[in-house]
């Protein structure tokens, strides 16, 4: 139901999004271990949703003190065409990794109503550690 990307140093994950079909699409994001900022907000869980974000996002990764590392988990979330409340890990929520390198994936995610479909959101996402 989600990517962990695991043992993060301090530095950026670009997520570049792409939603189709006329449900609303985000991308929750959860820190452990760490903060992550997005157009200057330090937070530890939120979404990005494809509506108001722009195509790509950059996510920046932060260990807490003392730590060299977080981890930072990516899932699919929607909201429900009838009722309008957020959802995520549902009916036929599911994701597909492709893995594109050490550093990169490619996750194509399906939101729960209807049936299967690997392609209701693509979340292309690449990490690059802070060169200092």
């Amino acid at each position: 139901m989600s990517y962990v990307f695991g043992s993060l140093p301090a530095g950026v994950l670009e997520l570049r999004m792409t939603a189709q079909g006329s449900q609303e699409q985000g991308v929750g994001l959860s820190a452990d271990g760490g903060w992550i900022t997005v157009n200057g907000e330090k937070f530890k869980e939120g979404v990005l949703w494809t509506a108001t974000a722009p195509d790509t996002v950059e996510v920046k990764t932060q260990p807490q003190r003392g730590s060299d590392s977080l981890t930072v988990r990516v899932w699919n979330v929607w909201k429900h065409p009838k009722w309008g409340s957020t959802m995520a890990g549902v009916a036929n929520a599911g994701l597909l990794v492709e893995l594109l390198s050490a550093d990169a994936v490619k996750l194509h995610a399906s939101a729960g109503p209807g049936g299967p479909t690997f392609d209701d959101l693509v979340i292309e996402a690449s990490f690059r550690p802070d060169d200092g």
